[in-house]
């Protein structure tokens, strides 16, 4: 891993683990599980317009306990590319046609390197949009459920990462 001062980093953006990585071109090698779990579980829904924190490693856990097993990959990691782009809120990135085309290459090469297709499958945007109006009736408007914290949130995710695969 090499040091390098944050402000000569350029389009660089330093993981978790301490990767370097260029989400305009990037390398799977340097995608890592453990940067995803991380970074997910840390993010907040909603971009924090919400009641009580609610991480999309938790939503991304909701999801892939919801589809078959065959698609339970799919959906655990079919936000995965917020763990370096942000969860941006689907309205403003209608808007900004180049993050869809960043975002779609980035999955693109996180579908490869862990095995799963992408696009996504119908099953996985089904339950992801059920979990989206949930979430919204539950932890938007309302605070009707308690949420995992991030340490628990990041170890399930890695437990049922590994058990799927």
């Amino acid at each position: 891993m090499m040091n390098m001062d944050p402000l000569f980093a350029g389009r660089l953006i330093r993981t978790y683990s301490g990767h370097y990585f260029d989400v305009f071109d990037p390398n799977p090698d340097h995608l890592e599980i453990i940067d995803i779990a991380h970074s997910l579980s840390l993010l907040c829904r909603f971009a924090g317009h919400i009641k009580s924190f609610y991480s999309v490693a938790e939503h991304s856990i909701w999801v892939s306990e919801k589809v078959s097993k065959q698609h339970a990959l799919q959906a655990l990691l079919h936000d995965a590319s917020e763990a370096y782009l942000i969860d941006l809120p689907k309205p403003i990135k209608d808007e900004i046609p180049q993050y869809l085309e960043v975002e779609d290459k980035l999955m693109k090469v996180i579908g490869k390197k862990f095995g799963f297709d992408y696009p996504l499958c119908d099953e996985v945007k089904l339950y992801d949009r059920e979990a989206l109006f949930f979430e919204w009736e539950n932890k938007v408007l309302s605070d009707n459920f308690q949420s995992m914290d991030s340490e628990t949130a990041k170890k399930q995710f890695l437990e049922i990462y590994y058990k799927i695969k």
